[in-house]
């Protein structure tokens, strides 16, 4: 009788975490599912520094946390996003290694892309780039 007790309570402790574990969702189906409740809830954004954010996606099988941006007024033109690429890059790598917010996701070497599309010509991007943990670190 004993011998069944423990072997209950020994099975118990073995599968009660792997239950917990299963109910928790991994970091990219969180990573996706912030992603969908961020642009439901904010997006678009409102123009900041000629600057409106879109939407954003999560996709899994990259690992890309992808943001889709428009750019208006001055920094709408082409000449002035290429003049001042590096400025750009380096702006929005310094932006994301300062975000808290997304921590658990560059310490999961998540790459973040932006994808930066023309006000007045939506069809064209100004601005594509990726930025990796090598980026961000």
């Amino acid at each position: 009788m004993k011998s069944r007790g423990l072997t209950v309570l020994l099975l118990y402790c073995l599968l009660l975490p792997s239950l917990f574990t299963a109910c928790h969702k991994n970091i990219r189906q969180r990573a996706a599912e912030e992603a969908r409740e961020y642009t439901r809830k904010y997006c678009p954004t409102p123009v900041y520094n000629n600057t409106r954010t879109d939407s954003t996606v999560f996709n899994i099988e990259t690992d890309e946390y992808i943001y889709y941006c428009t750019l208006t007024g001055t920094v709408d033109n082409q000449d002035f996003v290429n003049q001042h690429h590096d400025e750009l890059r380096l702006s929005i790598a310094q932006a994301i290694r300062n975000e808290v917010k997304l921590l658990k996701y560059k310490q999961a070497g998540f790459a973040f892309r932006y994808i930066c599309r023309s006000a007045q010509s939506p069809e064209k991007i100004l601005f594509d780039e990726t930025f990796t943990k090598e980026d961000y670190r």
